[in-house]
Order: C-alpha cells, then structure tokens, then sequence
C-alpha cells in the first residue's frame, strides 16, 4: 500500500442485489494498491482488529486457514465447489454480509432456513 490509511482517505460503499457484480467490483477495487478493504479473515475473526499494513502473522488469519482447512477435511471438494461462484480464501476481500454471519436474522437464515418465496426461487 502507497497511502496509509488516516481520516483523508475517501470511503466508497458498494451496494448490489445478489449475482450483480458487486462482489466482482469490490474486488477489482481492492487491487488498487492505495485502497483498502476487509478480508475474509477480518470478517470472521474481527477482534482484535487488523494493524498496520502487512497481517501476515495475524492470529486471526492463522485461525482462518486453519478454519478453510478444516472445512475441507469435513467435506471434501466444497471449498473447490464454493471457489466456483464466489472465491474464498483467509487473505481474499471478502463483502459484509460475511460479518453478519454470526447472528441468526442473517439473510442466508431467512433464505435457506425458513421457508420463503425468495429461498424457493
């Protein structure tokens, strides 16, 4: 990163219906080395935050590999099948429906657990 992050930075908030390019634009921003985004691992894990410019040695990102890993080991090949509609790995920006994942009114509840019109579309 060129920039670090401080109060003179401009916010950009990306909003989209499911399947509109807004995960795709969100990334295709990310790679711009001035911006900054959340990753995967900061979604899940967002205590304690993220410091400075390079997390590489995170305990949070370790934990989330350690997550994705585990996942794998559980139920083979569905992390291969998730990465072909939406990439996911620790280190990859990842939306912030992610940080809401923890809660039981999340959408994907209402959509998946419940039976509703929009689940059954």
């Amino acid at each position: 990163m060129k920039n670090p992050i401080d109060e003179n930075n401009g916010l950009i908030i990306i909003t989209g219906l499911p399947r509109t390019g807004s995960t795709f634009l969100q990334t295709l921003l990310s790679l711009d080395p001035n911006a900054r985004t959340t990753r995967t691992w900061e979604m899940w894990y967002p205590v304690p935050p993220a410091t400075g410019i390079d997390n590489s040695n995170h305990p949070n990102l370790k934990s989330m590999q350690k997550d994705i890993n585990s996942v794998d080991t559980i139920c083979p090949k569905y992390m291969d099948t998730l990465k072909k509609v939406h990439y996911f790995a620790a280190e990859a920006p990842e939306e912030d429906t992610l940080f809401m994942y923890h809660v039981p009114w999340r959408w994907n509840f209402a959509l998946f657990i419940m039976n509703t019109p929009l689940a059954n579309w």
